[in-house]
C-alpha cells in the first residue's frame, strides 16, 4: 500500500511541475504578444502602461527601431526614431 501511494505521489509530482512549465510558457507568451500588440500600437498607450512590467527595461548600447516600448524608471517610452541608445541619454533627459 505504501509503495502504491509512493508512485502516486511521484507521478502527481511530475504532473504537477509538467502543468507548471506550461502554465509558464502561456504566461510567456502572453507577455510577448501583448508587448508587440502595444508596440504595433493595436493596444492604447494606457492600457499599457497599466502592465509596466510587462515591459522590457531601457538599457544602453541596444538598437532600437522606431514603436518599441522599453521601461525606464517605472514609466513606459514609445521609440520615436530609430538609434542606438546610449548611457546620459535616458529616455526621461
Amino acid at each position: 500500500m505504501i509503495t502504491i501511494m509512493r508512485r502516486d505521489i511521484a507521478r502527481l509530482t511530475r504532473e504537477n511541475d509538467r502543468l507548471r512549465r506550461e502554465l509558464n510558457d502561456t504566461g510567456q507568451v502572453t507577455s510577448i504578444s501583448f508587448v508587440t500588440l502595444a508596440e504595433s500600437g493595436q493596444i492604447d498607450d494606457v492600457t499599457a502602461a497599466e502592465h509596466t512590467d510587462t515591459f522590457a527595461t531601457w538599457e544602453p548600447d541596444i538598437a532600437y527601431a522606431v514603436g518599441n516600448i522599453r521601461k525606464h524608471e517605472d514609466n513606459l517610452y514609445r521609440c520615436a526614431q530609430a538609434h542606438t541608445s546610449q548611457a546620459g541619454w535616458e529616455p526621461d533627459k
